[in-house]
């Protein structure tokens, strides 16, 4: 089916646009347990979010979506899933570099945009309390670009890679240093998800996963994989190629392999939902990128399940939260995309 916008998503003024980077896509959870749930719909609809700028990641608590967004001072947006309307923005400091979620609330890593001698650039870890959209500091960590929050211990990793960081939460202590690592997919399954390739030795076509207390990574043969998701059963990753494998977290070996047919993407954002992964190939032209469509697949199994058009130009990135699927593209920083059941 060809999609359906709703009034006033203006899909026909979708052009070209160069200019706008694509957002990580690093994925939330399938639903908020306990929280009202999106009606289903006949016909696939995009409902707009009015926001400040792009966003560029999503976490989900207390039956809100909470979208980091991409300009400084552009600060954390909360969103009703239900309406797609904003509730509260929260401005930690002039940049957050990273959002996630943990234990009902939202963590950030905030730290001042200016550089230079004399100037105090230390990031500080946040917590966002959604009873009262309020922000207090944590903890302080030399530097952070990425955070990630396993058991009751945060994990930074700077702009490269080149130096990361572990420290307890609430805990006072000084941050621990370790090595390289690769972005995070996310914390998941008891460990922390590493991407294939990056700055971590031997990571190039291998997951990496980190356990508590050990804190050493495991690395887990992917082939030619490059982007991953955590899915229900396990972790999911595709490549350039169409190639998805998924690994299960019990054994740490792939639980399934398949290839996408008519693959025409030259990249593309993975993200999970419930039983499914979806799939959104984008094709690279001069000036331009292109988003053909989207593939659902069977999380548990690999098989494709259907394949919904689009054709949008200039895609940012596919994610899942609060229940539904949410994208961003050129004058759209961010949609909810609902489509009808199989």
């Amino acid at each position: 089916p060809a999609i359906s916008p709703s009034a006033s998503t203006p899909l026909a003024s979708i052009a070209p646009s160069p200019d706008k980077p694509a957002p990580s896509d690093t994925p939330s959870s399938p639903a908020i347990a306990g929280c009202p749930a999106q009606a289903p719909v006949a016909k696939i609809t995009v409902t707009p979010v009015e926001l400040p700028d792009y966003a560029l990641d999503l976490a989900e608590a207390d039956c809100s979506v909470w979208a980091q967004i991409e300009s400084n001072g552009g600060g954390i947006v909360r969103i009703d899933p239900l309406t797609a309307k904003s509730l509260a923005t929260v401005v930690p400091d002039e940049v957050v570099s990273s959002i996630t979620a943990h234990e009902g609330a939202i963590y950030a890593m905030a730290l001042p945009a200016l550089t230079g001698p004399g100037i105090d650039r230390t990031a500080r870890i946040v917590r966002i309390d959604p009873a009262t959209n309020r922000s207090t500091d944590v903890v302080n960590v030399p530097r952070g670009a990425e955070l990630e929050v396993l058991g009751d211990t945060a994990w930074v990793r700077d702009s490269l890679g080149r130096q990361a960081w572990t420290v307890p939460l609430d805990s006072g202590s000084a941050p621990t240093v370790h090595d390289q690592l690769s972005p995070f997919v996310g914390a998941a399954f008891g460990s922390l998800w590493l991407q294939p390739g990056g700055p971590l030795p031997g990571a190039q076509g291998h997951l990496g996963r980190i356990d508590n207390p050990t804190q050493e990574p495991t690395l887990i043969d992917v082939g030619d994989a490059y982007r991953c998701a955590i899915a229900k059963a396990g972790v999911v990753c595709v490549s350039e190629s169409g190639r998805l494998v998924s690994v299960s977290p019990n054994t740490n070996a792939v639980a399934w392999t398949t290839e996408l047919k008519g693959w025409t993407g030259d990249v593309a954002s993975i993200a999970s939902l419930g039983d499914s992964v979806w799939v959104m190939p984008i094709e690279i032209a001069p000036g331009r990128l292109d988003a053909p469509g989207l593939i659902e697949l069977d999380a548990a199994t690999g098989t494709e399940l259907r394949r919904i058009d689009l054709a949008i130009r200039q895609p940012s990135s596919l994610w899942s939260s609060a229940g539904t699927l949410w994208l961003a593209f050129l004058n759209t920083p961010l949609a909810r995309l609902d489509v009808p059941p199989r």
